[in-house]
């Protein structure tokens, strides 16, 4: 499995690429829809800002939303995009807006513990963004 990050027109808008590198299929979990808003448990990004660090996640409360499970065929790819300034803003990252400025990122997927699916942790490349 491979991750990597680019950014779109709009730099707080960020591409997230998983691809099976593999010669089989992978089942991964990549979201769960809550009816609001899709989470993505399993993912966060580190946006360093003027030599200040501030992990991002991408979860919240909800009800009893389960996680959704995808089939990765063999050099398949699954992309999907997080809106930073949205989620900075979120409790689980303490509602603060993000600092203006050159920043760099770095994703990380991370399962564990989790049947029927794959289970580590890779990072993606860092890339450099302008908040």
């Amino acid at each position: 499995m491979r991750l990597t990050a680019e950014a779109r027109k709009d730099p707080t808008r960020v591409r997230l690429t998983l691809e099976n590198d593999s010669d089989d299929p992978v089942t991964v979990v990549t979201s769960v829809n809550t009816g609001s808003r899709v989470d993505h448990d399993w993912f966060s990004i580190v946006v360093r800002v003027a030599g200040l660090e501030r992990l991002l996640r991408f979860t919240g409360r909800r009800g009893a939303s389960g996680p959704r499970k995808e089939t990765i065929e063999p050099r398949g790819l699954k992309r999907f995009v997080v809106d930073l300034a949205f989620w900075a803003q979120q409790t689980v990252n303490g509602t603060k807006k993000l600092p203006k400025g050159p920043a760099t990122i770095t994703a990380t997927y991370e399962v564990t513990d989790h049947p029927g699916v794959w289970n580590g942790k890779i990072d993606s490349n860092e890339i450099a963004i302008d908040l």
